[in-house]
């Protein structure tokens, strides 16, 4: 497993402006297959990526176009897996031909530019309010906008800490009950470095882990996401404590030497890969990660944990982040409701279950039979997504800042600058935006105005 989420994250903020307003949509619904009466031959193409980070995800992929190839003979689903850092550019270029694939993997911040632009139509046009019911509530609420629903999860990436049994023994760090707050969190981090192991591997080169670091850790201090908001549009600064915090327990830990020492000179993949040599302590995960380490170090091995709270926690502390790997639909699709018939194929109960036992990936529906899960790591995190959902903090800022935020946790890794001057760094990319921006500026308000008066 040599690809990461984080490069996911990576393509969609380099290439969007993730703040924009949304076009309302009206086609009647059709009945399920309607196109599908058509004698003649119907082709739908899917762009998507998800091999490296659920392996068997491929095989699944493939598999559900050709079952539902038998049941509907003269439809050929064609999918095609684009390598991440490939597959927003491919499918820009795609519909300035104006050919793009009827079905395409699209990040939401994508998805909201994209639905801005009138390239993709929303779901909600070819599925039933029922349909959509199944979906989990936090990944919907990420998906949704105006009042529609854009795009649903090929499968969820719930975020996480997997940790090694075994290290946490030998340090003498309680396997039943891994640190839930800061102090443990550290205290635990002390043992494992006292006892010769690597506490936490990480690796900061490519800047990806001060997203996940913002994602897993930061939002944690929030009460809710409008607190970020708040920074984002100027009413807060990032250099207050609230967005500071999460920079120093960063700074803090690397000056205490409880990272990996190369962390600075690491990637976030060869960061994580040393997880798997068996000798560290904690990493971070999405869930078909974690399946893919059970599977190769074992049950006995590799345990599941929720982040640890903030030191000043806010109300969204000791939830778990639940985004997802979206897919869309083509404005341009010349048989839209084939394509939509062809995603909710995916959501029958049978491809949800092929999918969890082919590739250890969890869709984001309630449709899963628990049954079926054998894993313990796995029943934990499946019964996390139900009861303590949690947001997704980068689904809620701009590419400008993300950019500035991997900039900065590179230069913060080899002690370049200090955590209240990567916090200024972020807020100077944020007051940039909005002086560079202003229709996006006031694009975002409304979506902000909009997330706040929806909240649970």
């Amino acid at each position: 497993m040599k690809k990461s989420i984080v490069l996911f994250l990576c393509v969609n903020v380099l290439l969007t402006i993730a703040t924009v307003a949304f076009a309302g949509g009206g086609q009647e619904k059709q009945p399920a297959g309607a196109e599908m009466a058509e004698a003649e031959k119907v082709t739908i193409r899917m762009h998507w990526w998800g091999e490296a980070e659920a392996p068997g995800m491929a095989q699944w992929v493939k598999e559900s176009a050709q079952l539902y190839g038998k049941e509907h003979p003269n439809v050929t689903i064609e999918p095609h897996e684009i390598p991440i850092e490939d597959i927003y550019l491919t499918w820009k270029a795609a519909v300035a031909a104006g050919d793009p694939p009827d079905i395409q993997n699209l990040s939401p911040q994508e998805g909201l530019d994209e639905a801005a632009a009138g390239n993709i139509v929303p779901i909600d046009e070819f599925w039933t309010e029922e349909e959509l019911s199944h979906l989990l509530a936090p990944a919907r609420r990420e998906l949704s906008w105006s009042g529609r629903t854009w795009l649903v999860p090929l499968y969820m990436d719930a975020w996480l800490m997997a940790f090694n049994k075994k290290v946490f023994s030998a340090a003498g760090v309680d396997v039943q009950n891994p640190p839930q707050d800061w102090n443990g969190f550290v205290a635990a981090l002390k043992k494992m470095k006292a006892s010769g192991s690597i506490p936490f591997s990480i690796g900061f080169q490519d800047g990806y882990m001060g997203v996940w670091w913002a994602c897993l850790f930061g939002y944690q201090a929030f009460d809710d996401m409008s607190d970020l908001h708040d920074a984002v549009v100027g009413k807060t600064s990032f250099t207050d404590p609230l967005h500071v915090d999460w920079w120093k327990q960063i700074e803090t830990l690397n000056n205490q030497g409880l990272f990996n020492d190369d962390c600075g000179s690491l990637g976030f993949v060869e960061g994580n890969d040393q997880f798997m040599a068996g000798d560290t302590g904690m990493v971070f995960v999405v869930q078909p990660m974690m399946a893919a380490y059970v599977r190769e170090m074992g049950e006995g091995t590799v345990g599941a944990m929720l982040t640890p709270e903030p030191p000043k926690p806010g109300k969204l502390a000791g939830t778990m982040p639940v985004p997802s790997m979206p897919i869309g639909l083509a404005k341009a699709s010349k048989h839209p409701q084939v394509a939509a018939d062809f995603i909710r194929f995916m959501y029958t109960p049978e491809r949800i279950t092929a999918m969890y036992l082919v590739s250890g990936a969890m869709q984001a529906s309630d449709q899963l039979n628990p049954a079926l899960i054998k894993s313990e790591s796995d029943k934990i995190v499946a019964q996390w997504a139900v009861d303590i959902p949690g947001p997704t903090y980068n689904w809620h800022y701009t590419p400008q800042i993300e950019s500035e935020v991997w900039a900065s946790t590179q230069l913060l890794a080899i002690k370049e600058i200090t955590a209240e001057q990567a916090a200024q760094n972020m807020e100077n990319a944020a007051a940039q935006w909005r002086a560079d921006y202003p229709d996006s500026l006031e694009r975002f308000k409304k979506r902000a105005a909009e997330w706040k008066q929806t909240a649970p």
